[in-house]
């Protein structure tokens, strides 16, 4: 989960760009690209900067923002995933992910409600947002902006998960 992103500057995807996101649903910079694979390809994974101290439930269904801009040219689409990270094996599981997002080539704030059951995330481990881009070119501006008025994130419900204990003879 550590970050390469260059703020302002467009990298060439792969590798994927790496980005953190704080509780408090900042990030750092923006991830860009105009040099990709053309059709689906993961473009942006992020991270949050810290992992839970406690297996804590996430609720069913988050939802949030996503601050994207694509080229503008033939039908770009994004699918928003979250997942359960463990930065010790960094194994990754899917929670869920969002419908595809139409996008344009303007800078616009898209909501987006992950698909999901209720889950519980294991003590030690962290959540992650991946952004998968479908663009028509290899050369499509591809963009998750995080430092603009209205930054990307995403809101879940957060409770511990119960204790179990089992009685022994």
């Amino acid at each position: 989960g550590s970050t390469n992103v260059t703020s302002g500057t467009n990298q060439t995807i792969p590798p994927i760009i790496t980005a953190l996101l704080t509780t408090a649903n900042t990030c750092t910079g923006s991830a860009r690209s105009n040099n990709h694979p053309t059709g689906l390809y993961t473009h942006s994974r992020w991270y949050l900067n810290t992992n839970y101290a406690v297996a804590t439930n996430i609720g069913a269904n988050p939802s949030g923002s996503a601050d994207l801009r694509g080229r503008g040219v033939g039908v770009e689409t994004v699918i928003v995933s979250l997942y359960d990270y463990d930065p010790v094996s960094g194994a990754k599981t899917q929670i869920g992910s969002s419908p595809a997002i139409t996008i344009t080539g303007a800078t616009t704030a898209y909501p987006y409600s992950i698909s999901s059951p209720l889950y519980t995330v294991p003590a030690g481990h962290r959540l992650m947002l991946q952004y998968d881009f479908n663009q028509p070119t290899t050369t499509d501006r591809a963009r998750v902006y995080c430092s603009t008025p209205s930054p990307s994130y995403i809101a879940v419900t957060e409770t511990a998960a119960p204790l179990v204990v089992s009685a022994s003879a």
